[in-house]
Protein backbone atom coordinates (compact mmCIF):
# COMPACT_ATOMS: atom_id res chain seq x y z
CA UNK A 1 0.00 0.00 0.00
CA UNK A 2 1.48 3.28 -1.32
CA UNK A 3 1.26 6.63 0.81
CA UNK A 4 -0.71 9.33 -2.03
CA UNK A 5 0.69 12.47 -2.19
CA UNK A 6 -0.93 16.44 -3.23
CA UNK A 7 1.15 15.51 -6.62
CA UNK A 8 -0.16 12.35 -7.54
CA UNK A 9 -3.82 13.12 -6.01
CA UNK A 10 -3.91 15.70 -9.14
CA UNK A 11 -2.53 13.35 -11.65
CA UNK A 12 -5.25 11.14 -10.51
CA UNK A 13 -8.08 13.99 -11.44
CA UNK A 14 -6.81 14.43 -14.31
CA UNK A 15 -6.90 10.96 -15.63
CA UNK A 16 -10.36 10.71 -14.36
CA UNK A 17 -11.06 14.07 -15.99
CA UNK A 18 -9.86 12.69 -19.19
CA UNK A 19 -11.62 9.49 -19.00
CA UNK A 20 -14.99 10.56 -17.52
CA UNK A 21 -16.26 13.22 -18.85
CA UNK A 22 -16.38 12.76 -22.59
CA UNK A 23 -19.00 9.96 -21.80
CA UNK A 24 -20.89 12.12 -19.30
CA UNK A 25 -20.86 14.94 -21.86
CA UNK A 26 -21.87 12.72 -24.67
CA UNK A 27 -25.03 10.87 -22.81
CA UNK A 28 -26.11 14.30 -21.19
CA UNK A 29 -26.25 15.84 -25.21
CA UNK A 30 -28.07 12.94 -26.20
CA UNK A 31 -30.80 12.43 -23.41
CA UNK A 32 -31.23 16.64 -23.38
CA UNK A 33 -34.52 16.18 -23.89
CA UNK A 34 -35.38 13.60 -21.36
CA UNK A 35 -32.87 15.27 -18.12
CA UNK A 36 -34.71 15.67 -14.90
CA UNK A 37 -32.78 18.52 -13.77
CA UNK A 38 -31.46 21.81 -14.96
CA UNK A 39 -27.87 22.45 -15.90
CA UNK A 40 -26.44 23.70 -12.07
CA UNK A 41 -28.41 20.64 -10.74
CA UNK A 42 -26.82 18.00 -13.38
CA UNK A 43 -23.40 19.38 -12.99
CA UNK A 44 -23.18 19.01 -9.45
CA UNK A 45 -24.52 15.38 -10.01
CA UNK A 46 -21.58 15.34 -12.26
CA UNK A 47 -18.92 16.82 -10.22
CA UNK A 48 -20.12 13.85 -7.27
CA UNK A 49 -19.91 11.23 -10.01
CA UNK A 50 -16.14 12.23 -10.50
CA UNK A 51 -15.49 12.13 -6.68
CA UNK A 52 -16.41 8.74 -6.73
CA UNK A 53 -14.46 7.95 -9.74
CA UNK A 54 -11.48 9.57 -8.28
CA UNK A 55 -12.02 7.78 -5.25
CA UNK A 56 -11.92 4.24 -6.49
CA UNK A 57 -8.95 4.77 -9.02
CA UNK A 58 -6.87 6.50 -5.63
CA UNK A 59 -8.23 3.72 -4.06
CA UNK A 60 -6.97 1.15 -6.71
CA UNK A 61 -3.61 2.98 -7.21
CA UNK A 62 -3.12 2.99 -3.25
CA UNK A 63 -3.79 -1.27 -3.71
CA UNK A 64 -7.27 -1.25 -1.36
CA UNK A 65 -9.13 -1.74 -3.68
CA UNK A 66 -8.72 -4.78 -6.78
CA UNK A 67 -9.10 -3.87 -10.49
CA UNK A 68 -12.44 -5.41 -10.49
CA UNK A 69 -14.07 -4.37 -7.70
CA UNK A 70 -12.57 -0.66 -8.49
CA UNK A 71 -14.19 -1.07 -11.91
CA UNK A 72 -17.71 -2.29 -10.63
CA UNK A 73 -18.09 0.14 -8.06
CA UNK A 74 -17.42 2.93 -10.89
CA UNK A 75 -19.75 1.58 -13.59
CA UNK A 76 -22.69 0.97 -10.96
CA UNK A 77 -22.36 4.44 -10.37
CA UNK A 78 -22.17 5.53 -13.77
CA UNK A 79 -25.81 3.84 -13.87
CA UNK A 80 -27.03 5.01 -10.89
CA UNK A 81 -26.01 8.71 -12.06
CA UNK A 82 -28.12 8.42 -15.10
CA UNK A 83 -30.91 6.52 -13.53
CA UNK A 84 -31.06 9.64 -11.76
CA UNK A 85 -30.71 12.45 -13.96
CA UNK A 86 -32.91 11.37 -16.77
CA UNK A 87 -36.74 10.57 -16.69
CA UNK A 88 -39.19 8.23 -18.34
CA UNK A 89 -37.95 6.99 -21.73
CA UNK A 90 -36.06 3.70 -19.80
CA UNK A 91 -35.46 2.27 -23.01
CA UNK A 92 -34.17 5.18 -24.88
CA UNK A 93 -31.77 5.51 -21.21
CA UNK A 94 -30.35 2.26 -21.45
CA UNK A 95 -29.83 2.76 -25.43
CA UNK A 96 -28.16 5.94 -24.90
CA UNK A 97 -26.62 4.58 -21.25
CA UNK A 98 -24.87 1.11 -23.29
CA UNK A 99 -23.39 3.47 -26.20
CA UNK A 100 -21.63 5.96 -23.65
CA UNK A 101 -20.20 3.05 -21.72
CA UNK A 102 -18.81 1.63 -25.25
CA UNK A 103 -17.74 5.17 -25.88
CA UNK A 104 -15.61 5.26 -22.84
CA UNK A 105 -14.28 1.69 -23.38
CA UNK A 106 -13.13 1.99 -26.45
CA UNK A 107 -11.63 5.67 -25.92
CA UNK A 108 -9.96 4.14 -22.84
CA UNK A 109 -8.80 0.69 -24.81
CA UNK A 110 -7.49 2.94 -27.81
CA UNK A 111 -5.37 5.00 -25.80
CA UNK A 112 -3.90 2.57 -24.13
CA UNK A 113 -2.33 0.78 -27.00
CA UNK A 114 -1.28 3.89 -28.50
CA UNK A 115 0.64 4.66 -25.01
CA UNK A 116 2.14 1.02 -25.31
CA UNK A 117 2.78 1.23 -28.94
CA UNK A 118 4.77 4.83 -28.99
CA UNK A 119 7.31 3.11 -25.65
CA UNK A 120 6.72 5.87 -23.25
CA UNK A 121 8.17 4.64 -19.67
CA UNK A 122 4.76 3.38 -18.11
CA UNK A 123 3.23 5.55 -15.04
CA UNK A 124 -0.30 4.18 -13.75
CA UNK A 125 -2.57 7.12 -14.43
CA UNK A 126 -0.20 9.14 -15.52
CA UNK A 127 -0.21 12.88 -17.60
CA UNK A 128 0.73 11.13 -20.75
CA UNK A 129 -1.71 8.48 -20.71
CA UNK A 130 -4.51 11.20 -20.06
CA UNK A 131 -3.48 13.54 -23.13
CA UNK A 132 -3.44 10.30 -25.15
CA UNK A 133 -7.13 9.62 -23.71
CA UNK A 134 -8.33 13.29 -24.53
CA UNK A 135 -6.94 13.20 -28.09
CA UNK A 136 -8.80 9.70 -28.57
CA UNK A 137 -11.64 10.83 -27.12
CA UNK A 138 -12.41 14.04 -29.31
CA UNK A 139 -11.99 12.12 -32.43
CA UNK A 140 -14.44 9.22 -31.39
CA UNK A 141 -16.80 11.57 -29.93
CA UNK A 142 -16.72 13.34 -33.75
CA UNK A 143 -18.15 9.96 -35.05
CA UNK A 144 -20.53 9.29 -31.50
CA UNK A 145 -22.12 12.37 -31.33
CA UNK A 146 -23.26 12.36 -35.24
CA UNK A 147 -24.66 8.64 -35.16
CA UNK A 148 -26.14 8.89 -31.14
CA UNK A 149 -26.98 12.62 -31.31
CA UNK A 150 -27.70 13.20 -35.02
CA UNK A 151 -29.59 10.21 -36.13
CA UNK A 152 -30.30 7.99 -33.43
CA UNK A 153 -31.89 10.24 -31.12
CA UNK A 154 -34.20 12.52 -33.51
CA UNK A 155 -35.95 9.10 -34.55
CA UNK A 156 -36.87 7.44 -31.40
CA UNK A 157 -37.84 10.30 -29.64
CA UNK A 158 -40.80 10.53 -31.66
CA UNK A 159 -43.87 8.88 -30.15
CA UNK A 160 -44.55 6.39 -32.80
CA UNK A 161 -41.15 5.05 -32.35
CA UNK A 162 -41.51 4.12 -28.74
CA UNK A 163 -41.92 1.19 -28.20
CA UNK A 164 -38.63 0.47 -30.82
CA UNK A 165 -36.23 1.20 -27.63
CA UNK A 166 -38.15 -1.89 -25.70
CA UNK A 167 -35.66 -3.80 -28.16
CA UNK A 168 -33.29 -1.70 -29.20
CA UNK A 169 -30.92 -1.03 -26.05
CA UNK A 170 -30.37 -4.85 -26.07
CA UNK A 171 -27.89 -4.46 -29.04
CA UNK A 172 -25.32 -1.37 -27.26
CA UNK A 173 -25.81 -3.27 -23.77
CA UNK A 174 -24.75 -6.60 -24.96
CA UNK A 175 -21.61 -5.38 -26.94
CA UNK A 176 -20.87 -3.54 -23.68
CA UNK A 177 -20.77 -6.55 -21.42
CA UNK A 178 -18.70 -7.99 -24.47
CA UNK A 179 -15.99 -5.25 -23.89
CA UNK A 180 -16.03 -5.75 -20.14
CA UNK A 181 -15.60 -9.17 -20.05
CA UNK A 182 -12.79 -8.90 -22.33
CA UNK A 183 -11.18 -5.88 -20.50
CA UNK A 184 -12.01 -7.60 -16.73
CA UNK A 185 -10.86 -10.68 -17.44
CA UNK A 186 -7.12 -9.82 -18.16
CA UNK A 187 -7.49 -7.02 -15.19
CA UNK A 188 -6.49 -4.32 -17.47
CA UNK A 189 -3.54 -5.86 -19.50
CA UNK A 190 -6.31 -5.99 -21.94
CA UNK A 191 -4.65 -3.23 -24.27
CA UNK A 192 -1.16 -4.35 -24.44
CA UNK A 193 -1.78 -6.54 -27.51
CA UNK A 194 -2.78 -4.54 -30.55
CA UNK A 195 -4.99 -7.17 -31.71
CA UNK A 196 -7.05 -6.44 -28.83
CA UNK A 197 -7.08 -3.00 -29.39
CA UNK A 198 -7.85 -3.20 -33.11
CA UNK A 199 -10.59 -5.82 -32.58
CA UNK A 200 -12.48 -3.84 -29.74
CA UNK A 201 -12.41 -0.58 -32.10
CA UNK A 202 -13.85 -3.05 -34.65
CA UNK A 203 -16.71 -4.37 -32.32
CA UNK A 204 -17.53 -1.21 -31.58
CA UNK A 205 -17.98 -0.05 -34.99
CA UNK A 206 -19.76 -3.28 -35.76
CA UNK A 207 -22.38 -2.53 -32.89
CA UNK A 208 -22.91 1.17 -34.24
CA UNK A 209 -23.74 -0.06 -37.76
CA UNK A 210 -26.21 -3.05 -36.32
CA UNK A 211 -27.87 0.12 -34.44
CA UNK A 212 -27.69 2.69 -37.69
CA UNK A 213 -29.45 -0.41 -39.51
CA UNK A 214 -32.34 -0.50 -37.53
CA UNK A 215 -32.82 2.79 -37.05
CA UNK A 216 -32.54 2.76 -40.66
CA UNK A 217 -34.78 0.42 -41.07
CA UNK A 218 -37.44 1.77 -38.71
CA UNK A 219 -37.73 5.40 -40.51
CA UNK A 220 -38.30 3.71 -43.89
CA UNK A 221 -40.81 2.24 -42.45
CA UNK A 222 -42.74 5.18 -41.18
CA UNK A 223 -41.74 6.85 -44.60
CA UNK A 224 -43.67 4.15 -46.36
CA UNK A 225 -46.82 4.45 -43.49
CA UNK A 226 -46.90 8.20 -44.13
CA UNK A 227 -46.99 7.96 -47.70
CA UNK A 228 -49.34 4.65 -47.59
CA UNK A 229 -51.42 7.52 -45.26
CA UNK A 230 -50.70 9.91 -47.76
CA UNK A 231 -52.22 8.07 -50.92
CA UNK A 232 -55.37 7.17 -49.09
CA UNK A 233 -56.15 10.81 -48.42
CA UNK A 234 -55.56 12.35 -51.49
CA UNK A 235 -57.42 9.26 -53.33
CA UNK A 236 -60.44 10.53 -50.77
CA UNK A 237 -59.88 14.29 -51.49
CA UNK A 238 -59.79 13.35 -55.38
CA UNK A 239 -63.29 11.14 -54.90
CA UNK A 240 -64.76 14.02 -53.31
CA UNK A 241 -63.64 16.65 -55.37
CA UNK A 242 -65.05 14.63 -57.78
CA UNK A 243 -68.30 14.32 -56.58
CA UNK A 244 -68.60 17.57 -55.43
CA UNK A 245 -67.35 18.93 -59.59
CA UNK A 246 -70.58 16.15 -60.71
CA UNK A 247 -73.09 17.62 -58.66
CA UNK A 248 -72.08 21.80 -59.15
CA UNK A 249 -72.65 20.59 -63.29
CA UNK A 250 -75.91 18.86 -62.77
CA UNK A 251 -77.12 22.07 -60.19
CA UNK A 252 -75.64 24.36 -62.91
CA UNK A 253 -77.63 22.16 -65.49
CA UNK A 254 -80.66 22.55 -63.43
CA UNK A 255 -80.89 26.61 -63.10
CA UNK A 256 -80.77 26.63 -66.77
CA UNK A 257 -83.77 24.77 -67.53
CA UNK A 258 -85.13 26.30 -64.26
CA UNK A 259 -86.45 28.63 -66.05
CA UNK A 260 -88.48 26.62 -69.00
CA UNK A 261 -90.19 24.35 -65.82
CA UNK A 262 -91.00 27.73 -63.97
CA UNK A 263 -93.07 28.77 -67.14
CA UNK A 264 -94.61 25.22 -67.70
CA UNK A 265 -95.53 25.44 -64.01
CA UNK A 266 -96.92 29.05 -64.34
CA UNK A 267 -99.32 27.34 -67.35
CA UNK A 268 -100.51 24.92 -65.16
CA UNK A 269 -101.51 27.45 -62.50
CA UNK A 270 -103.00 29.37 -64.77
CA UNK A 271 -105.05 26.52 -66.31
CA UNK A 272 -106.12 25.08 -62.66
CA UNK A 273 -104.53 22.03 -63.41
CA UNK A 274 -103.34 20.96 -60.00
CA UNK A 275 -103.30 16.89 -60.51
CA UNK A 276 -101.12 17.64 -62.89
CA UNK A 277 -99.34 20.24 -61.49
CA UNK A 278 -98.67 17.68 -58.07
CA UNK A 279 -97.00 15.45 -60.52
CA UNK A 280 -94.49 17.33 -62.42
CA UNK A 281 -93.48 18.47 -59.20
CA UNK A 282 -92.83 15.53 -57.95
CA UNK A 283 -91.30 13.71 -60.83
CA UNK A 284 -89.12 17.17 -61.00
CA UNK A 285 -88.08 16.77 -57.57
CA UNK A 286 -86.75 13.07 -58.64
CA UNK A 287 -84.19 14.73 -61.17
CA UNK A 288 -82.59 16.81 -58.84
CA UNK A 289 -79.19 15.99 -58.69
CA UNK A 290 -78.57 13.53 -55.74
CA UNK A 291 -76.55 14.86 -52.45
CA UNK A 292 -73.93 11.86 -52.41
CA UNK A 293 -72.01 12.98 -49.32
CA UNK A 294 -73.38 11.98 -46.05
CA UNK A 295 -72.21 13.43 -42.93
CA UNK A 296 -71.72 10.62 -40.60
CA UNK A 297 -70.40 12.28 -37.29
CA UNK A 298 -68.61 15.71 -36.63
CA UNK A 299 -65.22 15.03 -37.20
CA UNK A 300 -64.52 15.64 -40.99
CA UNK A 301 -61.68 13.67 -41.39
CA UNK A 302 -64.18 10.44 -40.48
CA UNK A 303 -66.10 11.89 -42.82
CA UNK A 304 -64.02 11.96 -45.47
CA UNK A 305 -63.12 8.70 -45.15
CA UNK A 306 -66.24 6.55 -44.90
CA UNK A 307 -67.98 8.53 -47.88
CA UNK A 308 -65.01 7.44 -50.05
CA UNK A 309 -65.32 3.89 -48.94
CA UNK A 310 -68.80 4.13 -48.85
CA UNK A 311 -69.37 5.39 -52.43
CA UNK A 312 -66.66 2.46 -53.33
CA UNK A 313 -68.92 -0.42 -52.03
CA UNK A 314 -72.22 1.05 -53.34
CA UNK A 315 -69.96 1.12 -56.94
CA UNK A 316 -69.42 -2.91 -56.17
CA UNK A 317 -72.75 -4.21 -54.64
CA UNK A 318 -72.15 -3.89 -51.19
CA UNK A 319 -73.49 -2.78 -48.31
CA UNK A 320 -72.67 -0.48 -46.04
CA UNK A 321 -73.51 0.54 -43.26
CA UNK A 322 -72.16 3.30 -40.86
CA UNK A 323 -72.67 4.29 -36.82
CA UNK A 324 -70.52 6.70 -35.28
CA UNK A 325 -70.06 8.98 -32.52
CA UNK A 326 -67.23 12.00 -32.67
CA UNK A 327 -66.43 15.06 -31.69
CA UNK A 328 -64.92 17.37 -34.42
CA UNK A 329 -61.61 17.23 -32.72
CA UNK A 330 -60.06 14.01 -31.51
CA UNK A 331 -56.39 13.15 -29.53
CA UNK A 332 -55.74 11.09 -32.49
CA UNK A 333 -54.16 12.77 -35.29
CA UNK A 334 -55.79 13.16 -38.95
CA UNK A 335 -52.88 10.72 -40.85
CA UNK A 336 -53.26 8.56 -38.20
CA UNK A 337 -57.01 7.89 -38.40
CA UNK A 338 -57.04 7.72 -41.88
CA UNK A 339 -54.15 4.91 -41.46
CA UNK A 340 -56.47 3.14 -38.88
CA UNK A 341 -59.92 3.40 -40.47
CA UNK A 342 -58.79 4.00 -44.63
CA UNK A 343 -56.77 0.05 -43.86
CA UNK A 344 -59.60 -1.63 -41.99
CA UNK A 345 -62.71 -0.30 -44.77
CA UNK A 346 -60.36 -1.01 -47.41
CA UNK A 347 -59.30 -4.36 -46.71
CA UNK A 348 -63.37 -5.14 -45.70
CA UNK A 349 -64.16 -3.78 -49.40
CA UNK A 350 -61.57 -5.75 -51.20
CA UNK A 351 -62.60 -8.97 -49.16
CA UNK A 352 -66.15 -8.37 -50.27
CA UNK A 353 -64.66 -7.87 -53.94
CA UNK A 354 -62.75 -10.92 -53.23
CA UNK A 355 -66.14 -13.22 -52.30
CA UNK A 356 -68.13 -11.82 -55.53
CA UNK A 357 -65.40 -12.85 -57.77
CA UNK A 358 -64.99 -16.13 -56.35
CA UNK A 359 -67.04 -18.99 -57.86
CA UNK A 360 -69.82 -16.75 -58.84
CA UNK A 361 -72.72 -18.57 -57.99
CA UNK A 362 -75.87 -16.60 -58.70
CA UNK A 363 -77.19 -17.46 -55.05
CA UNK A 364 -74.59 -16.21 -53.03
CA UNK A 365 -75.33 -13.52 -50.06
CA UNK A 366 -74.89 -9.99 -50.77
CA UNK A 367 -71.74 -8.93 -49.20
CA UNK A 368 -71.76 -5.91 -46.03
CA UNK A 369 -69.17 -4.27 -44.64
CA UNK A 370 -70.29 -2.44 -41.16
CA UNK A 371 -68.42 0.08 -39.24
CA UNK A 372 -69.12 1.19 -35.70
CA UNK A 373 -67.17 3.96 -34.12
CA UNK A 374 -67.50 6.28 -30.81
CA UNK A 375 -65.24 8.59 -28.80
CA UNK A 376 -65.37 7.72 -24.99
CA UNK A 377 -65.44 11.61 -23.31
CA UNK A 378 -62.39 12.62 -25.47
CA UNK A 379 -60.46 9.33 -23.21
CA UNK A 380 -60.92 6.29 -25.83
CA UNK A 381 -61.79 6.03 -29.69
CA UNK A 382 -63.32 2.34 -29.94
CA UNK A 383 -63.56 1.39 -33.35
CA UNK A 384 -65.02 -1.99 -34.80
CA UNK A 385 -65.09 -3.04 -38.67
CA UNK A 386 -67.09 -6.29 -39.51
CA UNK A 387 -67.21 -7.78 -42.96
CA UNK A 388 -68.97 -10.88 -44.77
CA UNK A 389 -69.22 -13.05 -46.03
CA UNK A 390 -65.82 -13.25 -45.75
CA UNK A 391 -63.35 -15.77 -47.34
CA UNK A 392 -61.15 -17.58 -44.76
CA UNK A 393 -57.97 -15.78 -44.38
CA UNK A 394 -54.49 -16.94 -44.98
CA UNK A 395 -52.32 -17.42 -41.94
CA UNK A 396 -48.53 -16.37 -42.53
CA UNK A 397 -47.08 -19.18 -41.51
CA UNK A 398 -49.48 -21.61 -43.32
CA UNK A 399 -48.14 -19.94 -46.80
CA UNK A 400 -44.34 -19.93 -45.82
CA UNK A 401 -44.54 -23.61 -44.84
CA UNK A 402 -46.46 -24.64 -47.62
CA UNK A 403 -43.97 -23.42 -50.29
CA UNK A 404 -40.86 -25.16 -48.36
CA UNK A 405 -43.16 -28.17 -48.28
CA UNK A 406 -44.37 -27.76 -51.34
CA UNK A 407 -48.14 -28.26 -50.31
CA UNK A 408 -51.44 -26.15 -50.52
CA UNK A 409 -51.63 -23.46 -48.01
CA UNK A 410 -55.13 -23.93 -47.93
CA UNK A 411 -54.89 -27.91 -46.59
CA UNK A 412 -52.71 -26.62 -44.20
CA UNK A 413 -55.36 -23.70 -42.80
CA UNK A 414 -57.72 -25.56 -40.42
CA UNK A 415 -55.09 -27.72 -38.40
CA UNK A 416 -52.71 -24.44 -38.18
CA UNK A 417 -55.81 -22.60 -36.92
CA UNK A 418 -56.68 -25.07 -34.17
CA UNK A 419 -53.41 -24.86 -32.56
CA UNK A 420 -53.15 -20.98 -32.54
CA UNK A 421 -56.19 -19.78 -30.58
CA UNK A 422 -56.74 -15.91 -30.76
CA UNK A 423 -56.45 -14.12 -27.26
CA UNK A 424 -60.19 -12.98 -27.65
CA UNK A 425 -61.69 -16.50 -28.42
CA UNK A 426 -61.45 -16.49 -32.16
CA UNK A 427 -59.14 -18.42 -34.26
CA UNK A 428 -56.32 -17.00 -35.93
CA UNK A 429 -53.98 -13.36 -34.09
CA UNK A 430 -53.78 -10.79 -36.93
CA UNK A 431 -49.94 -10.96 -36.72
CA UNK A 432 -49.99 -14.04 -38.58
CA UNK A 433 -52.18 -12.97 -41.58
CA UNK A 434 -50.91 -13.37 -44.92
CA UNK A 435 -51.42 -10.13 -47.44
CA UNK A 436 -53.62 -11.37 -50.36
CA UNK A 437 -52.33 -7.98 -52.32
CA UNK A 438 -48.31 -9.31 -52.37
CA UNK A 439 -46.21 -12.37 -51.32
CA UNK A 440 -45.63 -10.83 -47.84
CA UNK A 441 -47.37 -10.69 -44.64
CA UNK A 442 -50.22 -7.34 -44.48
CA UNK A 443 -48.69 -4.23 -44.16
CA UNK A 444 -52.28 -2.37 -43.26
CA UNK A 445 -52.82 -4.91 -40.41
CA UNK A 446 -49.22 -4.02 -39.05
CA UNK A 447 -49.79 -0.36 -39.38
CA UNK A 448 -53.20 0.03 -37.57
CA UNK A 449 -51.27 -2.41 -34.55
CA UNK A 450 -48.81 -0.15 -34.88
CA UNK A 451 -50.65 3.15 -34.13
CA UNK A 452 -52.99 1.22 -31.43
CA UNK A 453 -49.94 0.41 -29.52
CA UNK A 454 -48.55 3.91 -29.61
CA UNK A 455 -51.54 5.07 -28.14
CA UNK A 456 -51.59 2.32 -25.14
CA UNK A 457 -54.34 0.50 -27.27
CA UNK A 458 -54.62 -2.82 -29.28
CA UNK A 459 -55.90 -4.21 -31.82
CA UNK A 460 -58.06 -7.26 -32.91
CA UNK A 461 -58.80 -9.26 -35.84
CA UNK A 462 -60.61 -12.55 -35.80
CA UNK A 463 -62.69 -14.32 -38.93
CA UNK A 464 -65.32 -16.34 -37.29
CA UNK A 465 -68.21 -18.00 -39.17
CA UNK A 466 -68.00 -16.49 -42.23
CA UNK A 467 -67.33 -12.75 -40.67
CA UNK A 468 -64.04 -11.20 -40.49
CA UNK A 469 -64.27 -8.63 -37.43
CA UNK A 470 -61.53 -5.75 -36.88
CA UNK A 471 -61.53 -4.30 -33.61
CA UNK A 472 -59.52 -1.13 -32.23
CA UNK A 473 -58.89 0.41 -29.02
CA UNK A 474 -56.60 3.61 -28.69
CA UNK A 475 -56.33 5.97 -25.62
CA UNK A 476 -55.48 9.72 -24.83
CA UNK A 477 -52.51 9.59 -22.63
CA UNK A 478 -52.33 12.88 -21.78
Amino acid sequence: MSTMTGLRLLELLFYCVANLVPGVLLMCIACKKILRFNRVITTLLSVMLLLVYLSCTASYDAGILSYITANLIINASYVVFALILTKQHFGLLLFILGISLNYGSVCGITSEGIYNVINLRYVGFGYWSSLITIIVSALFFILYYRVLVRKFVPIFMRNEYQKEWDTMWLVPVFFCFVHYYCIWTQRGDYAKDPFNVISLIMINIGSLMICYLVAFLVEQTAIRQSLEADRKVNNMQKRHYEDIQDSLVKTRQTRHDLRQHLRLIQSYLDSGDVDVLREYVKSYSQSLPEIKYESYCENETINTIVNYYAAMAKEKEIDFEAAINAPADLFISDPELCVVIGNLLENSVEAGCRYLESAGASDKARPFVRIHARDVAGATLIITVDNGPALKPTLYYDRRAARRSGTSADRRTSANERRTPFPGGGEASASLYFSSKHDSDGIGIASVRSIAAKYNGRADFEWKDGTFSASVLVCNSR
